[in-house]
């Protein structure tokens, strides 16, 4: 596969419990989109390796309000819809500290940001959205 090929990497739907740490060691510092959805991974350290790194969608995992994030220099748009985040500060608090230019985050459907669709009101919605 080409450096150039790999800017964009979907293993979405891959029963993964871990992320595969021996493909980003061979192709890590050309990825700029992630999608990791719909698996069952819970630890993000081995995300380390992707410097460039800037789109990241995590939907649907094990994730937690106590998930360990990697210093993320360069990203600017996180999903984490559909997780296990019921610690918002918590959750926030880490965030900003290893991602200082996220600009976007969607965490829909967590206990820890009300919305539409888990029972809250529609307000709720928009604003985790």
């Amino acid at each position: 596969v080409c450096p150039s090929e790999m800017k964009r990497v979907s293993l979405a739907y891959r029963r993964l419990a871990e992320i595969p740490r021996e493909f980003f060691d061979d192709f890590g510092r050309d990825i700029e989109e992630l999608d990791l959805s719909h698996n069952s991974i819970s630890d993000l350290r081995p995300l380390s390796v992707l410097t460039q790194l800037n789109t990241l969608i995590l939907d649907q995992n094990e994730l937690t309000s106590h998930v360990q994030f990697p210093a993320m220099p360069v990203l600017h748009t996180l999903w984490v819809n559909q997780n296990k985040i019921s610690n918002l500060c918590l959750f926030v608090e880490t965030i900003a500290a290893n991602c200082p230019k996220l600009r976007f985050l969607s965490m829909m459907n967590n206990a820890a940001a009300p919305s539409y669709f888990n029972q809250g009101k529609m307000q709720d919605y928009y604003d985790y959205r």
